[in-house]
């Protein structure tokens, strides 16, 4: 088919619309002109809008949002205009823009006036997403004009009118548009006043291309109407929609310029990364100027990165990007692991983290194991405990919380029974922090008298009447360990107090035996006195003594 034939078609086709369009002319410009001018319906539907559109904005709810573009009347007064500048009618076009400006001021003023509530939130997607218009934003308008202006001609085609106004969008911008002026952010505000003006000309461009081509408006291609009159009708529009779409189109190709940098440096970011093990990109943040890039990149990692290993990154980073770089690496310590144990780590680390923890569970042990002993004496409570030095030279201090000084003699006799899990000539120091302890009637753990230090004849006088006690202890109270043993002379002769750990308190019967004991091995006139402390170590066969250092050995030969 030939160029004139198919033109043949094509005008044969759209002179049957146009004769069909002039019966319906009449009642489709009254329905326009219904829709541009301004009414008390009109501006409430307008304040609706708004407010539901800002709200929605400052909880950067998308759902809310979409509610506003439905509400939102500012669709027909734009249709009013594409009318008024297609036909000539120009009583129509004036109350079409007034409608449109006042319906604009007025989502604009609400908009302002909430966004100076105090707890206002920050702007969020839904707001800055409408702040930085591109060419994509007039394509969108452009095809809603046309879809919006066809529905309007076409009665079965109504239904698609909401549709076409949730794709313009015209309340969101202005809403945005006096969020942004409220908080004093001009350039923001810039681009959402630009967006609605974009989709206000565009809507109206398209608007009155499809009214002059169905014949609402008189133009024919036939007559072939002459270009002042064209210029008329769509110079304006064409010249203001090219202005913005060279501007709209270079905040594209800066927005698409980003994008690819951003890519670009992640994937710089992400090759160095790749040579450390376990270590990823989790975050990039930076600032961007002619000559210099700031970078802070955060990484989750197993270790955190040395300052050489930064430098090392910053240097390749400036080489890939030829930009000098500021480099930041925020390290996120990540422990990751499989059925066999950690994984990403050095053997330099694995190693260090093996004999931490073999410190820990070996002052865990003894910690333990000289609590025990500790729990003995009245008022005593271990503390902390620390080990410094290494080898034959090393020191176990622990501090205790006590209500008399612990003594030489006693230190002693925790290094004897700790010896088993004590290294080679390792010294045990014992730091008391006196502390009193109260009721309401005396002191705690208060001694009558202080400890004297023992010397000649008093130890030989102690070493027998531990030993007479230990002995007539293990016949006659199963489960029973001695403790301490103090003594004093008095008028009355030798008073002996013996501390002990039974399973159950000790009798006087008991008690009265093995004081004889005592009075024919060692004095005649000796008075004893026992304290049971019970806490006494028991089998499934019977009470018994049992002694930490065989599992404590067999813990050691096991390692």
């Amino acid at each position: 088919m030939g160029g004139r034939a198919l033109f043949r078609v094509l005008k044969a086709r759209l002179d049957i619309v146009r004769s069909r369009m002039k019966e319906k002319r009449g009642a489709i410009c009254n329905n326009i002109a219904e829709l541009s001018v301004p009414g008390r319906r009109y501006y409430i539907m307008a304040a609706l809008s708004a407010i539901i559109a800002t709200f929605g904005l400052l909880s950067n709810s998308s759902a809310v949002v979409i509610g506003a573009m439905l509400v939102a009347p500012l669709m027909g007064p734009i249709f009013g205009i594409a009318l008024g500048i297609s036909t000539g009618d120009n009583t129509l076009l004036r109350k079409a823009v007034v409608a449109e400006l006042a319906g604009a001021a007025l989502v604009v003023g609400l908009a302002g006036l909430f966004g100076m509530i105090p707890l206002r939130p920050d702007f969020a997607n839904e707001i800055l997403a409408r702040t930085h218009p591109t060419t994509y934003d007039i394509v969108i308008a452009l095809a809603s004009g046309l879809a919006g202006a066809y529905a309007i001609l076409d009665e079965k085609m109504s239904a698609a009118l909401p549709g076409v106004a949730m794709a313009t969008a015209l309340v969101p911008p202005l809403a945005t548009l006096g969020l942004c002026l409220a908080a004093g952010q001009w350039q923001l505000a810039s681009g959402a006043f630009l967006l609605f003006l974009a989709n206000l000309v565009a809507i109206e461009f398209a608007a009155t291309v499809v009214f002059s081509a169905a014949g609402v408006a008189e133009l024919s291609i036939v007559q072939n109407e002459r270009i002042p009159g064209l210029i008329k009708r769509f110079g304006l529009s064409v010249v203001i929609l090219t202005i913005m779409t060279v501007f709209m189109t270079q905040t594209l190709v800066q927005a698409i310029g980003e994008q690819t940098f951003g890519k670009q440096l992640r994937t710089a970011l992400n090759q160095q990364l790749a040579q450390m093990a376990g270590a990823r990109l989790s975050d990039v943040l930076y600032e961007k100027t002619a000559d210099e890039l700031k970078v802070v990149a955060v990484v989750l990692t197993p270790q955190e990165f040395s300052p050489e290993r930064v430098g090392l990154m910053e240097k390749r980073l400036e080489k890939d990007l030829d930009l000098h770089c500021e480099l930041i690496i925020r390290s996120l310590i990540s422990k990751d692991a499989d059925q066999n144990g950690p994984v990403f780590i050095s053997e330099e680390e694995l190693l260090r983290r093996k004999q931490v923890a073999r410190e820990n569970e070996y002052m865990n042990r003894l910690s333990k194991a000289l609590s025990e002993e500790l729990n003995v004496i009245p008022g005593v409570q271990l503390v902390d405990i620390l080990r410094n030095g290494e080898g034959e030279n090393q020191i176990i201090t622990a501090t205790v919380r006590a209500p008399d000084p612990i003594t030489p003699r006693q230190v002693r006799e925790l290094e004897d029974k700790l010896k088993p899990l004590l290294s080679t000539n390792a010294r045990l120091l014992v730091r008391s922090v006196i502390t009193k302890e109260a009721d309401d009637e005396r002191f705690l753990y208060e001694k009558t008298e202080e400890a004297q230090l023992l010397e000649g004849p008093d130890v030989e006088l102690l070493q027998k009447l531990e030993e007479v006690l230990t002995a007539e202890l293990e016949k006659n109270v199963k489960g029973a360990v001695l403790n301490e043993v103090q003594f004093r002379r008095d008028e009355e002769g030798l008073f002996v107090f013996a501390v002990t750990r039974t399973p159950f308190t000790i009798s006087p019967r008991t008690v009265k035996k093995i004081e004889r004991r005592l009075q024919t091995d060692v004095e005649p006139d000796l008075r004893l006195i026992v304290r049971s402390i019970v806490a006494g170590d028991v089998s499934a066969d019977d009470y018994v003594v049992f002694d930490e250092k065989v599992l404590n050995n067999a813990k050691d030969r096991e390692e």
